[in-house]
Parts: C-alpha cells; sequence; structure tokens
C-alpha cells in the first residue's frame, strides 16, 4: 500500500470539498476540563466534627445530611435526565457525520459530485445500521462495566453500612478503607478484561463501519467482513495506526505551539493577580475567559480537520483492502 499517495488523495478530497470539515467538526460533537484554584485557612477542633462526645454520629449532623439529600435529589434527577438526552443526541448526530463522511469521501474519490445535504442524507440512511453496530461491538464492554459497578456499589454499600453500624470515628475509617480497597480491586480486574477487548473493538470499529456503507452490508454481516478484512491485512492495518499516531502527535504538538502565545496573552495576567494579590481583576478574568473561548475554537477546528482527514484517509484505504480481499 502506498500510504503517501493514499494520505494525498485524501487531503486534496477534504481541501477541495470543505464541507467534509463540518461532518468532522459535527463527528466530535460531545467527545471532547475545568479547574479552580482558591486560598483558605481554617482550623478546627473535635466539636466541628460530625461526632458527638461519646464517638456516636451527631443526630444533628444526620437530620442536616437527610435534608440536603431529600432537597437534592430531584435536582440530580433532573440534571441527569437532560445529561441522557443530549447525550444521546449528539451522539446520533455524531454517526449520522460519520456515515456521511464515509459515504462521500467514496462518491468524491469515484468522482462523483456530492454535497453537505447529501452527504448528511446519506448518513442518516445509515443511522440505524450504526447503531446497531454500536449495540454489538460495544455491548460486552458496557456489560462488563454494569457488572463491575454492580460490585463496587455493593461492596462500598456494604462496607458503608458495617460502618455507620459502628457509629464510632474509627469504625467510620475501617469501613471506608475497606470499600475503597475492594473497588480497587474491581476496577483491576475490569481493566485486565475491559483493556484488551477496548483495543479489539477500537480496530475492528471503522472496518465494520465501512462494510456498512460501502458493501452495503447488515449489522452482523459488517462485522463479520470488517473482521476478515481486518484479519487478512493486519500488517498494513497496524501501520496505518502508527502513521495515524504519530500524526496525531506532530498535530497536537503544532497545535500546542501556536496556543502558547495566546495562553501566556490571556492567562499570565491573572495567575499575576493571584500570585501577588491573591485577588482576581474582573478585567483580568474577562480576558481569561476570552482567550479560553479562543483557545476552544482553535482546539475544535484543528480537531475537526484531523477527525475528516483521518476518516477519509482510512477510507481510500478500506477500498483497496476491501479489492483484495476474497469475499
Amino acid at each position: 500500500m502506498e500510504y503517501g499517495k493514499i494520505f494525498s488523495r485524501a487531503w486534496n478530497i477534504c481541501w477541495n470539498h470543505k464541507f467534509l470539515f463540518l461532518l468532522g467538526f459535527l463527528a466530535i460533537l460531545g467527545t471532547g476540563g475545568s479547574g479552580s484554584s482558591g486560598n483558605a485557612n481554617y482550623s478546627f477542633d473535635q466539636q466541628d466534627l460530625p461526632f458527638a462526645p461519646n464517638g456516636t454520629v451527631s443526630p444533628e449532623f444526620a437530620q442536616n445530611i437527610e435534608q440536603l439529600l431529600t432537597a437534592a435529589i430531584p435536582i440530580f434527577i433532573g440534571l441527569a435526565c437532560a445529561g441522557v438526552f443530549i447525550g444521546i443526541a449528539l451522539w446520533l448526530i455524531r454517526l449520522a457525520a460519520q456515515a456521511g463522511m464515509i459515504k462521500a469521501a467514496a462518491e468524491i474519490d469515484e468522482g462523483h459530485k456530492m454535497s453537505l445535504g447529501q452527504a448528511f442524507s446519506a448518513g442518516l440512511k445509515y443511522l440505524p445500521r450504526f447503531m446497531g453496530l454500536n449495540l454489538v461491538l460495544y455491548l460486552p464492554l458496557i456489560l462488563l462495566v454494569i457488572v463491575a459497578m454492580i460490585g463496587v456499589f455493593m461492596s462500598f454499600g456494604a462496607a458503608i453500612a458495617a460502618a455507620v453500624t459502628g457509629s464510632s470515628p474509627d469504625s467510620v475509617n475501617t469501613g471506608l478503607g475497606a470499600g475503597f480497597g475492594i473497588v480497587a480491586l474491581c476496577m483491576a480486574a475490569l481493566a485486565c478484561l475491559a483493556i484488551p477487548l477496548g483495543l479489539l473493538v477500537t480496530l475492528l470499529y471503522p472496518f465494520a463501519m465501512r462494510s456498512a456503507v460501502l458493501e452495503e452490508q447488515g449489522v452482523i454481516d459488517s462485522v463479520r467482513r470488517g473482521w476478515k478484512i481486518l484479519s487478512q491485512n493486519i500488517g498494513e492495518t497496524l501501520v496505518l495506526v502508527l502513521l495515524y499516531f504519530g500524526i496525531g502527535l506532530a498535530v497536537g504538538f503544532v497545535t500546542t505551539l501556536v496556543m502558547l502565545p495566546f495562553l501566556a496573552i490571556f492567562a499570565l495576567p491573572t495567575v499575576f493577580d493571584l500570585l501577588s494579590e491573591q485577588t482576581l481583576d474582573a478585567g483580568n478574568l474577562i480576558v481569561f475567559i476570552v482567550g479560553g473561548a479562543i483557545m476552544a475554537i482553535i482546539g475544535t477546528v484543528v480537531q475537526s480537520i484531523w477527525t475528516t482527514f483521518r476518516s477519509v484517509s482510512f477510507t481510500l484505504a478500506y477500498k483497496e483492502f476491501m479489492l483484495r480481499t476474497v469475499k
């Protein structure tokens, strides 16, 4: 495989059909931190702790916690429902954009004309199939996480219950320590199972996606066909993975260099305020927020371009794999 020619063709397709970059932006929606700093001086004695003099949990403290939880539960439920709804909507948009990029890249490479509307409409056509692919390929990982989380909550809940039953600071610390230990063991067991399975799914998923779009395969047949093409071209696939990894590092390094001047201009005044006077000037804070927004926009643009190029180039590579792999 001539990787240089594939990358050159892919970039020409992207540059001459810039609507693909918009699809790349849609394909990264919701896949994207925050930070805070402060200074406080506080001293406390034993009376500040939530324990009565005899070592039992203070009734006032328990009542306050109960009232707080009762008031917060509806808010948490509402936020959780909104988060789930938004997450599902972004996920569906991502899938449609990914399918649209694959279809558009293949059609353009064959000399056909495509527009943004045509590409996204094609992506919507394959949306149910992509949803099925996600379910089939990621369901084992999801089940692993669910089982692990159930084990974590049950063990941690049992530890907390034992600690509360003891009602003394020592029993609370012992119970919580045991709970965290069990949680760590569950996480280690989950990692041993999930990491290799996740790596396999990460390699297989792009092949199955393109099998569904370019060869009009169903969900299960896409997985089978994708696995066949992957297994028969594993060497060149790994070379592509390494090339993408290296290019991604280079893109990240260059992006960081571009952002450093913005970081210095927008962040340093706020940092100096905090270090010298331990206060925040309103003007500097506004500059900091605006600078953060500008850097976020730059990062999003770069990520959209990189995602588009990677998708188009892998689609071209898949077409070569497809032609020389026996069905």
